[in-house]
């Protein structure tokens, strides 16, 4: 499994042809995944552990009205769930806001 390099509106939303079904009040929002994403990718590279983390970032993006499916940290090799970051790990996501599922992912390392 290779990711490939995201592209993204001005907001950081992972560009997507779902995005046309978001409100313009939802697309601004949804700005908080990678904004989130970004976060938990600068604290993994200061330290071993951020588990605690990812439930703030869950938190904080369900404050802007999102159901999350799914927000982990995992192996890209075995593309499981992992609990200590690696140099082969991503922070994958999915999730609603609205009527619209949203996904993204940024890979550490």
């Amino acid at each position: 499994l290779e990711f490939c390099e995201t592209l993204r509106e001005q907001n950081g939303l992972a560009m997507s042809s779902r995005n046309a079904y978001l409100s313009p009040d939802e697309f601004q929002k949804a700005a908080v995944i990678y904004r989130e994403l970004t976060r938990l990718l600068n604290l993994a590279s200061q330290r071993e552990s951020i588990f605690s983390e990812i439930e703030t970032s869950k938190i904080n993006i369900r404050e802007n009205g999102f159901t999350i499916d799914y927000l982990d940290l995992i192996s890209l090799a075995k593309f499981a769930q992992i609990d200590q970051v690696q140099p082969d790990s991503a922070l994958i996501f999915a999730g609603r806001i609205g009527t619209t599922r949203l996904i993204d992912n940024v890979t550490l390392g």
